[in-house]
């Protein structure tokens, strides 16, 4: 049996996801989320509180969305190349799919109140430990270069994630079209993986 209660409630957070990567956090009326689903301010007062309350919760949700079990990959006890391959795989078809949610997320953390940073920290579930020892063994066998582990997450991190982020700035830098485009972050795989492991090795 189908809970209409969540199903409107979800109606309404997918309406104010909309609105709020169309408008921003300051930018969003509760009016016209609720213009938009065909229901008044009342109904969306019964299940959040306040604005702030919603835009909390689209947050949450989009983050979960975005980056759930992604970094599990680098706790796994995988030898460090190919542990990193699998981390930029996944990771690079996650920011794909969700290209218009990781803006979003990017925007929030960027301008919304310190409540979106509490939110990710609160759902950020990272144990770093393995791959410390990792990457200190590696290092300790001449294998490969010192690093810090999180200078490592933030490398990968960062070729994956930017493309989706800077996608105008790379068309207009690069003078590609969308197919054009489409084509060049189809590459982004293994050109990430290759730049990380080789840097390593360096």
């Amino acid at each position: 049996m189908v809970d209409k209660n969540t199903d409107r409630k979800q109606e309404i957070r997918d309406a104010a996801l909309s609105e709020l990567k169309a408008k921003g956090r300051s930018g969003a009326r509760l009016q016209s989320i609720a213009d938009n689903i065909g229901v008044t301010k009342a109904m969306i007062h019964y299940y959040f509180n306040t604005k702030e309350e919603l835009c909390d919760e689209v947050f949450r949700e989009a983050y979960r969305q975005l980056m759930s079990s992604l970094m599990d990959v680098l706790e796994s006890d995988a030898p460090v190349f190919p542990k990193i391959e699998q981390f930029i795989d996944a990771a690079v078809d996650r920011f794909a799919n969700h290209a218009d949610l990781l803006l979003f997320v990017i925007q929030e953390l960027d301008t919304g109140p310190q409540s979106v940073n509490e939110i990710m920290v609160e759902l950020t579930d990272y144990d770093s430990t393995v791959l410390e020892r990792q990457l200190e063994e590696a290092a300790s066998n001449y294998e490969i270069a010192p690093i810090e582990s999180s200078q490592l997450v933030a490398n990968m991190i960062s070729l994956c994630m930017f493309p989706y982020l800077g996608k105008a700035f790379f068309e207009g830098l690069l003078a590609m079209d969308d197919e054009a485009y489409r084509s060049f972050l189809e590459k982004r795989k293994d050109i990430a993986a290759d730049t990380i492991i080789n840097w390593l090795a360096s």
